[in-house]
Parts: structure tokens; sequence; C-alpha cells
């Protein structure tokens, strides 16, 4: 879900345009923001790349007179596009703005009647919560997230964990950790996710040493691995190793940024002080 520099400002022209959002006015408007003409081809092309991904929609609208008959083509965010912009801001450090954006999406996956989409903006929005440090709204997104799909769901369950873990509740972390280990098989991913789980309330307690150890034969290539063991590093002021690892996340050119989780995991190395 991850989008480009020049995508993100292109998705926030559409936003800002509305009913009016379309192709050359687009373009206008992304223009006066970066200071520097866009060819046509360029713009056209990277809204149909986004449509391709499901981050604007498009319609054909009424015929104008102005345009000799001539039908423009119109374009909006979609729910997911919102998302996805919500996501590069806070990437960016942008908390507020990536939080307005969770909420344009919110808004337009339940005009739309998206159950699943619903649930999991809500976990996202808990989460980003949790990673900027308010933790005031965790246990209302994460109940509204459950009532959009269940309690039981998996991915509930592992950020419930997670975004507890991280805002500090560690009584209901743990649980949900439990939980979530019961979950784990060696051909799945929630053995590692509770690892990291696990690691990130000890260092909330200040016992680096043990959550070096928790991650111990978790792999070393998921991205929150090796931020936690980047912060377990920098406890033990082995800056150099940590700041490798840190660089590791930032700079990996594998990393799949259209996952939330590894998303989580540039966001919070990007943190680290080394």
């Amino acid at each position: 879900m991850h989008i480009g520099d020049f995508e993100q400002i292109l998705l926030f022209a559409v936003l800002r345009l509305g009913a009016e959002a379309h192709g050359a006015a687009v373009r206008q408007e992304i223009e006066q923001r970066i200071g520097r003409v866009i060819s046509p081809g360029a713009a056209y092309t990277a809204l149909d790349r986004l449509e391709e991904r499901g981050f604007v929609l498009s319609w054909i609208g009424e015929t104008a007179e102005a345009r000799a008959g001539r039908r423009r083509k119109y374009y909006r965010v979609s729910p997911q596009g919102a998302r996805a912009l919500a996501r590069s801001f806070l990437m960016d450090g942008l908390v507020k703005e990536g939080m307005d954006q969770f909420a344009v999406a919110l808004r337009d996956a339940q005009a739309l009647k998206r159950p699943a989409l619903i649930a999991a903006i809500h976990r996202d929005m808990a989460f980003a919560d949790a990673q900027s440090g308010r933790g005031t709204s965790i246990a209302a997104h994460l109940t509204s997230a459950a009532e959009a799909s269940s309690a039981d769901e998996p991915m509930q369950v592992e950020l419930t964990a997670a975004a507890n873990a991280v805002g500090g509740d560690l009584t209901v972390a743990r649980k949900a950790t439990q939980k979530l280990a019961t979950l784990a098989q060696p051909d799945n991913k929630y053995g590692t996710h509770a690892s990291v789980i696990n690691a990130i309330m000890l260092l909330r307690e200040n016992k680096p040493k043990e959550a070096l150890t928790q991650l111990a034969g978790a792999p070393l290539d998921d991205p929150w691995v090796r931020t936690l063991t980047a912060e377990c590093y920098v406890a033990a002021g082995n800056l150099t190793d940590a700041r490798a690892l840190k660089n590791q996340v930032l700079s990996d050119p594998q990393l799949d940024l259209e996952d939330g989780y590894n998303v989580s995991a540039r966001i919070r190395a990007a943190k680290i002080k080394a």
C-alpha cells in the first residue's frame, strides 16, 4: 500500500479538488503545489496507476459545451487510497495528517458498508494512536474493529496485543499475546509476532536483556525483529550494531510497504537514536 512522493501529492490534490477532480484540474493543482510544470502524460499515467491499485476511482462526466462535446474523466480517492495516504503521512512523521486521512478512509468505508475494511482501518488507527504516544483511543478503535469483524479474528487478536503493548496497557497486551501464541505454527507468522510483542513489553519494563533473549531464534530479516534488536543494542551501548540494524529497516528495498506490519516497524526504527 506504499505510495511514492508524487503519488502522495497527486492523491492529496484529488482530495482537495473534491467533485472538480478531473485530469486537467489535478495537474494544475499539483503544479501550484510544487511550483513546476507537469506534463499531461505524467499526470494521467500516475492516475491510471493509482486506479489500477484501487487507490482512486474514476467516472466519465457530462458532455461540456466548452469542450466541443468531449466528456471529462473525474477521479476520487477510494477508502484504500486514503488509507495508503495515511500510512505515507505517518512514515513521514506527520501524525495529525495521517490520522485525518484514516478518518477519511473510515468515513468512506462506512458509507460503502465494507465491514472488513472498516475493521482494518480501526485497527490501523488503534496502532497509530499507540505508536504516536497518545494512546487515548486505542480501546475505542479496537472495540469498533471487533464489532465490524470478530474479536477472535487473528488480526484482531494480534493488533489488540501489539497496540496495547506499544501503548502501555501490558495486562491487556499479555492476555492477547497468550491467545496469539495459540495460533502459532511452524509455518506461520504468529510465533514471530508473539515474540515481537513480548519483546516490546519487556522493553517497556526496561528489560532489554530479557527482550533480546525473547527475540533469539526469531528471523532477523523480520523488520520488527531488527528494530527491537537495535533498541536492545542501544540500551547496551552498542550504537554501531544498533545503527546498522536501524538503517537496514529504513533502506531495505525488499521491504513490502503495502504491509502495515512493515510500515509500523519502519516508523519505530526511524525513532531509534543511533
